[in-house]
């Protein structure tokens, strides 16, 4: 949108060189669960997007961290369009100690995706990765311990494909 004071290319302060505040994007997102038997469920997500020019770097899709591409850093690749996916096979084990732990859940995975700039920015690639966890929780607070492999690309943050290992906690208010 041609609004004042809107970004636009060539700008000294423009977040990338190629990038202008005047653009449109459509972005999607979706997630699907299914119970296959009593304790197991599926549950599949993607999420994508379109631009029709280069995009400032806060209107970019990121590919990498907990949503897709669990085992890279967040946003580790990133682009003007981009389509990502994900499926996970869950087991609901129930509690272990009544009042400790009142809800336990494994789980495995398979997920990544693609990025890509338009007018050839550089940023884009491809991820994918796999792994397992654990979910557990009682009352209010929940907790997830995950390993996740990096299949196809070195994580940027060791240069290898050592694996991912992401330990969470939250409380609901």
């Amino acid at each position: 949108m041609p609004f004042a004071g809107a970004t636009r290319e060539g700008d000294a302060r423009i977040s990338r060189p190629d990038g202008d505040g005047r653009f449109v994007a459509g972005t999607f997102q979706v997630d699907w669960t299914a119970r296959i038997a009593k304790p197991v469920s599926i549950v599949l997500a993607s999420t994508g997007q379109l631009a029709s020019r280069p995009l400032l770097a806060t209107a970019e899709i990121g590919l990498g961290g907990p949503g897709f591409g669990r085992a890279y850093d967040y946003a580790e690749r990133t682009g003007d369009i981009g389509i990502m996916g994900s499926a996970e096979l869950r087991a609901d084990t129930g509690g272990v100690l009544r009042g400790v732990i009142d809800r336990t859940q494994f789980y495995g995975f398979v997920d990544g995706g693609t990025v890509d700039n338009l007018r050839g920015g550089v940023g884009g690639g491809t991820l994918a990765s796999t792994g397992a966890g654990l979910r557990a929780g009682t009352g209010k607070l929940d907790g997830m311990i995950e390993v996740a492999l990096p299949l196809n690309q070195d994580r940027f943050d060791t240069g290898d494909r050592s694996p991912r290992i992401s330990l969470r906690l939250s409380r609901a208010f």
